[in-house]
């Protein structure tokens, strides 16, 4: 559909900035997909290590509070 109060030199531009931001758009979600890759091995890690541990497993804050959501005794359960 061609709309003729618009110029070429207008037109090229608007095609030229969407082309832009679809390069943008791209790299941003290829930005997350390696973000998203790399949390879910943190969280592999993490869980190996609880899964296999013998010892009692507790999460503090930064102040040194215990998060009881997340204490794990040796044979799994959950307080």
């Amino acid at each position: 559909m061609e709309d003729p109060s618009r110029t070429n030199p207008e037109l090229n531009k608007e095609i030229s900035a969407l082309k832009q931001k679809i390069k943008e758009l791209e790299q941003s979600k290829s930005e997350r997909k390696g973000i998203s890759e790399a949390r879910l091995e943190r969280e592999e890690y993490f869980k190996a290590i609880i899964q296999n541990s013998s010892d009692i497993t507790f999460v503090l804050d930064k102040l040194g509070n215990i998060h009881d959501k997340f204490c794990q005794g040796e044979n799994g359960d959950f307080p």
